[in-house]
């Protein structure tokens, strides 16, 4: 694995764990199997280095749910497959939940911004397949992007709930559930 792939998967763990101000170089520069100065040298500073992390989260979240969108399938299918495409991506990386989420509390850090500038695209993104698709399916009135984002953060705390996660959702897949509640009752 290369460097600066290392790098950032070791920054996006302690990211996540630990939030922008707590997470140290030194420690992040050592999960990635290097010294600090060499850190410094790929990414010039912390921030520098946490702006890199969110945008490659928010790059393979794209790339993952654009490959979902590409399929050329009637809407209940592509609602399955961009499901699938977003669940899967949360359930491989966890930490990704825990790092948004902590980004969306914290008004003073960077991520807000980087937040708005990656994650908002790609929700407008499936917001707008939702709409234009999904005309025949969703219920007169429903508000897409208020749907989404009951799905989406419910996913984001259900990741970000450790040992929570099996005694608060009994193991089950309400995410899912909700989706296909909202976008798949056929109102014609």
């Amino acid at each position: 694995m290369a460097t600066t792939d290392r790098l950032l998967e070791a920054a996006e763990d302690a990211f996540a764990e630990h939030g922008y101000d707590a997470a140290r170089l030194e420690d992040i520069a050592k999960a990635a199997g290097i010294r600090r100065s060499s850190l410094l040298y790929h990414y010039g500073s912390k921030h520098a280095l946490f702006c890199a992390v969110v945008r490659h989260v928010f790059e393979d979240l794209e790339q993952a749910l654009a490959h979902s969108l590409s399929f050329e399938e009637d809407f209940p299918d592509q609602v399955e497959r961009v499901l699938d495409a977003f669940f899967d991506f949360v359930r491989r990386r966890p930490g990704v939940a825990r790092l948004i989420l902590r980004e969306i509390l914290d008004d003073k850090g960077p991520g807000q911004a980087l937040l708005l500038e990656g994650g908002v695209p790609l929700f407008e993104m499936v917001e707008r397949f939702v709409e234009d698709k999904g005309r025949d399916f969703t219920p007169p009135g429903l508000s897409v992007r208020a749907a989404l984002l009951q799905i989406v953060s419910a996913t984001f705390v259900k990741a970000s709930s450790g040992s929570l996660q099996a005694t608060l959702w009994n193991g089950e897949d309400h995410q899912r559930e909700l989706a296909r509640s909202l976008f798949l009752r056929r109102t014609g």
